[in-house]
């Protein structure tokens, strides 16, 4: 905080030059994160439907895409780590920085996957059927749970979970949990 020289009042809410630069690395890190989280939901979501569809071009872009993620990914990781020395941050931004840091090593495990996914689609001479393509329908990222919801940012701090999975029949249970109302579903 500093004194207006002028009046010589308490002063107005500034911010010094190192909660600004600690601001911008934080926002840095955030634009960065989601950025790359959209890349591997688009990764996911192209992979599962190469394979549903037997799309092998989008299948070889989906391959090849991983690279950048892979990229993307030691860069937050140097990001973060510049951020820790430069800052030596405390509590809730060292927090953040630890979350950021696991959540980044699991997007690019999920990058992994995608191109695993991506490579069985290349192998297949024909798309799934039968059982399979059930069970890839109700993998498909579209009908993702809050988890990837959360990650797709939809500003929502409690989503909503409808709890369709393990259900032998396929059906929707038609009941729906928010936030910490946590309740079964009828069987």
């Amino acid at each position: 905080w500093k004194r207006n020289s002028t009046t010589g009042k308490q002063p107005e809410a500034t911010m010094s030059h190192l909660e600004a630069r600690l601001e911008h690395d934080i926002n840095k890190i955030r634009a960065q994160m989601a950025e790359q989280s959209q890349e591997v939901i688009r990764a996911v979501k192209d992979a599962v439907h190469a394979l549903q569809t037997g799309n092998k071009p989008l299948a070889y872009d989906t391959i090849l895409r991983d690279h950048p993620i892979n990229r993307q990914m030691r860069e937050i990781d140097r990001i973060c780590h510049r951020f820790i020395a430069v800052h030596l941050p405390s509590a809730g931004h060292l927090r953040l920085l630890s979350a950021v840091i696991r959540v980044n090593i699991e997007l690019e495990r999920i990058g992994d996957y995608a191109v695993t996914i991506a490579r069985e689609g290349v192998q297949m001479s024909a798309p799934p059927s039968g059982v399979m393509a059930r069970e890839l329908e109700r993998c498909d990222p579209a009908n993702a749970g809050p988890g990837l919801q959360g990650i797709q940012g939809t500003g929502r701090k409690s989503g909503s979970l409808n709890h369709s999975a393990g259900r032998p029949d396929g059906k929707q249970p038609g009941r729906t949990v928010r936030g910490d109302d946590v309740q079964r579903p009828a069987p």
